[in-house]
């Protein structure tokens, strides 16, 4: 998916709506979702990933045309649920395959052009004027036109109409849509109730799939897109087969996509994929557990995608015990974010106390960084008189949290904070965490900081006004309200992440853990892996991969 030129380079004022999206939830990163999990997708280059010479997406092998790679998935794909407007995470290779949006974030915040050469806001900000490509085509040779791109606006804004059943996160955005009208066979005029920074997280992420045959489409039937591989066929709880797209509009001079084939075996269970990568009959595991690729590490056949978000413990700051700010900041540095990343993430992915990912314009490098100090821990609640009847009451999503729970328990401890515990199972957890109904602290995940900082701050379950920790003071409140009128990668808009990260940091809510940052397994044969696009969901860069004889 090569789709960097010259000519997509965006003015100032095709930036204005600025920004970048993804799924802050359960799932995957997307236009639908609950708003916290334990699945990450975004990025540009790894930052850090221990991707190998035969992984790496810089090589100085010349790639090599043909051949299948084979990946892994587990469960099986649902085309269903608002597909391909909605991300799940067993929908995550269809979702990065065949389809793709208008623009990309792809290395970084500044959106790219994909399927567009015209990509135009108006100077009040409540218009966009877009124009496909000439000559774009879907698969199957038909021509992509205005009304296939409407069809995911109409969607999301009405899946019932579609016999969809399904909550899209970022509804919100497609229903600042007001009016679409083609203007001629390739150009497209969107109107807006008001202005919006980060409207295009919304194109980023709005995939282009044939209006005519969706129907097929929600049968698992046909896939009708215009990406670098082209759907072929699914075998419900076996795979999903995709061929070369040999008339893909993003070949450029080098002829992408190099692979022929690109097959996507369904397991039953993480163990039984980990036995097939193992074995050499699978190419690709995208997000291995850490204590599977640790396996592999030394031999350079893993690679850290982009941080997503945060594994995060969350704090009630209405519980009498989490008032003081004093208390919050001595348990946010009561965590040994070192041995976070080293045992429980094997030494995948980077230490760091803040959401953002290297490609967000709110990162700050300066907060990279362990920011665990025990002693200033002890001091603070000495400071603030800190006393307890009782443990503080710890809500972990067994089992994928308890681990984490476990070591979040010995570091408050350690400064004099007793916890307990509470295991509890996924689907309860969720539910508590949508009513907002934890009463202390909590351990999860969240995701959506890799994109528009305001999107974020507006949609995912830590961050919104209300969040899950009754947090709203009124420098937070002014810091929203401020980037909501904001080009988000403005020097006005950094001014405002600045005033976040300190608040983060000297006043905070959330207790980062470690980065959610996926990592993935490729065997020794595969080549030109290593470079992933914020969107959609973190995805490598499939036209660039090839494979050794």
């Amino acid at each position: 998916m090569n789709t960097r030129n010259d000519k997509g380079a965006f003015t100032r004022r095709r930036l204005l709506a600025g920004g970048g999206m993804a799924l802050a939830g359960a799932t995957a990163l997307s236009l639908v979702g609950c708003g916290d999990d334990n699945n990450g997708n975004a990025g540009s280059q790894t930052p850090g990933g221990a991707a190998s010479p035969g992984a790496s997406a810089t090589t100085s092998e010349s790639p090599k045309k043909g051949g299948t790679l084979n990946a892994a998935q587990t469960g099986d794909s649902s085309f269903n649920t608002g597909y391909p407007f909605s991300g799940i995470a067993e929908n995550t290779y269809i979702q990065q395959i065949p389809v793709e949006p208008l623009i990309r974030y792809a290395d970084s915040l500044k959106p790219t052009m994909v399927l567009v050469d015209q990509f135009d806001y108006s100077d009040d900000g409540k218009s966009l004027t877009a124009r496909l490509k000439p000559n774009l085509k879907f698969h199957n040779g038909q021509a992509v036109t205005p009304d296939d791109v409407f069809l995911g606006v109409e969607l999301i804004n009405d899946p019932a109409k579609f016999g969809i059943k399904a909550a899209f996160q970022m509804a919100f955005l497609a229903k600042n849509v007001t009016k679409m009208d083609a203007v001629d066979d390739r150009t497209m005029k969107f109107e807006f109730a008001e202005k919006l920074p980060n409207m295009n997280d919304f194109f980023a992420q709005l995939a282009v799939t044939q209006r005519s045959s969706f129907d097929a489409l929600k049968a698992g039937k046909d896939v009708q897109g215009t990406g670098p591989f082209k759907f072929v066929s699914w075998t419900p709880n076996v795979s999903i087969s995709f061929d070369r797209n040999p008339d893909w509009h993003g070949a450029g001079d080098a002829g992408q996509p190099y692979l022929d084939h690109i097959v996507v075996k369904e397991f039953a269970d993480a163990q039984s994929e980990a036995l097939a990568y193992q074995a050499g009959d699978i190419d690709l595991m995208l997000g291995a557990d850490p204590t599977t690729a640790i396996n592999y590490k030394s031999k350079g056949l893993t690679s850290v995608a982009p941080k997503t978000g945060l594994t995060y413990c969350g704090m009630n700051v209405t519980n009498p015990m989490l008032k003081d700010k004093r208390v919050r900041e001595a348990l946010f540095l009561a965590v040994d974010r070192q041995r976070f990343v080293d045992e429980l993430r094997n030494g995948f992915g980077d230490v760091t106390c803040q959401p953002w990912p290297k490609t967000s314009p709110a990162f700050d490098p300066a907060l990279e960084s362990a920011h665990y100090d025990p002693d200033k821990a002890k001091s603070l609640l000495q400071q603030a008189g800190f006393s307890q009847d009782k443990p503080l009451p710890l809500n972990s999503r067994s089992p994928s949290f308890d681990n984490a729970a476990a070591l979040l328990k010995q570091n408050f401890e350690a400064v004099g904070v007793k916890v307990e515990i509470v295991p509890m199972e996924a689907n309860a957890f969720t539910a508590m965490l949508q009513k907002r109904g934890f009463e202390g602290l909590w351990a999860t995940t969240h995701a959506y900081s890799d994109l528009a900082p305001v999107t974020n701050l507006e949609v995912t379950f830590p961050y919104r006004i209300p969040n899950i920790s009754y947090y709203d003071t009124p420098e937070y409140e002014a810091i929203i309200k401020a980037l909501k009128q904001l080009d988000p990668l403005s020097d006005e808009a950094k001014q405002q992440y600045k005033a976040f990260n300190d608040l983060f940091i000297n006043d905070p809510w959330l207790i980062p853990m470690f980065p959610a940052a996926r990592v993935d397994l490729v065997s020794s044969k595969v080549r030109g892996y290593g470079e992933y696009f914020v969107t959609p969901n973190d995805s490598p860069n499939y036209a660039k991969i090839w494979k050794t004889s």
